[in-house]
């Protein structure tokens, strides 16, 4: 049993699906969970479990070739990157400072709402 939000209804609808294919139709993919031998935690995605795990593990499997620095992401080593390359893609309009990181131009913004006060 699967319990789904009926869209057009907006109520909810208790579905008993037989064949994976009844599944599919209601746009629901894969329902087989991976749980974390370590913790509570499960995922639809073996993916995301594989992320989850390095969290108990400690290990960093991304490393910086520059400094040696490791990551538990791919995308965080990206981002690491950055600061070796000096490049700043995101500039404040206001004052034309500029940032390798969005999240970081996001914080500095909140200096001049400040100062509008």
């Amino acid at each position: 049993m699967i319990l789904l939000m009926s869209s057009v209804l907006k109520k909810e609808v208790l579905t008993s699906f037989v064949f994976l294919a009844d599944l599919t139709s209601y746009g629901v993919k894969n329902t087989k969970r991976h749980p974390c031998p370590y913790c509570n935690y499960s995922s639809s995605q073996s993916s995301h479990l594989k992320s989850h795990v390095l969290i108990h593990t400690g290990e960093r499997p991304f490393h910086c070739s520059l400094c040696g620095r490791a990551f538990t992401q791919k995308s965080s080593l990206k981002t690491h990157m950055l600061t070796h390359s000096g490049t700043r893609p995101y500039k404040c309009l206001s004052c034309g400072k500029a940032f390798s990181q969005k999240v970081h131009l996001r914080v500095h913004m909140t200096t001049h709402d400040a100062e509008v006060e």
